[in-house]
């Protein structure tokens, strides 16, 4: 089941739900997902064939496609498999990328300056 897009307490990020295509690059291979949520740290997906399997801890290069030929392209790393979804969390991406996921959470999010404020932590610390 997706986890909820609220703010966590645990969590330094906040979520928002989100269901964009995309492509997970994991050892040479393209795996096609859809976004359950996202955040500035991370996403947590589904891939959309049932069967593939996806290795854990392993670095991957996530394609989130918005749309008219923009896409977000990052850096990240598996951290979680659970029910069908993959958890990935973001370990860099160039500054348009980080300007169209900060642009979506905080149009998104339930308290849009709290996105700014989470923007005072260094982006890709845990």
């Amino acid at each position: 089941m997706a986890e909820s897009p609220a703010h966590d307490p645990q969590r330094r990020r906040t979520r928002i739900s989100g269901h964009f295509p995309g492509s997970l690059n994991i050892e040479g291979r393209d795996v096609e997902i859809t976004t359950e949520n996202l955040s500035l740290k991370g996403l947590y997906c589904t891939p959309l064939q049932a069967g593939d399997h996806i290795p854990l801890d392993r670095p991957c290069v996530v394609t989130i496609r918005l749309g008219a030929g923009v896409a977000l392209t990052v850096d990240g790393k598996t951290v979680r498999r659970d029910d069908g979804y993959v958890a990935v969390d973001f370990t860099g991406m160039d500054e348009d990328s980080y300007a169209h996921l900060r642009n979506i959470i905080r149009f998104s999010a339930p308290d849009p300056d709290s996105i700014d404020q989470e923007q005072a932590h260094i982006p890709f610390e845990s």
